[in-house]
């Protein structure tokens, strides 16, 4: 990621209000829920979410 990409988010960031951001992501997060109950994991992707888990959690999958 660069600098001015982060820069350029932030100003783009700048063009909705607290309430307009939260109401975005709400109705993202409806959408990506609803996706979520599409797809069907193998067991290289189980195995892969476990080794992430336990790389970058405090919460440890045995």
């Amino acid at each position: 990621m660069k600098v001015d990409d982060v820069k350029e988010f932030l100003e783009f960031r700048k063009k909705f209000s607290k309430l307009e951001w939260f109401e975005l992501n709400k109705a993202i997060g409806i959408q990506e829920n609803k996706r979520a109950d599409e797809i069907v994991l193998n067991d290289s992707d189980i195995k892969e979410i476990r080794k992430r888990i336990n790389d970058n959690s405090f919460l440890k999958i045995r």
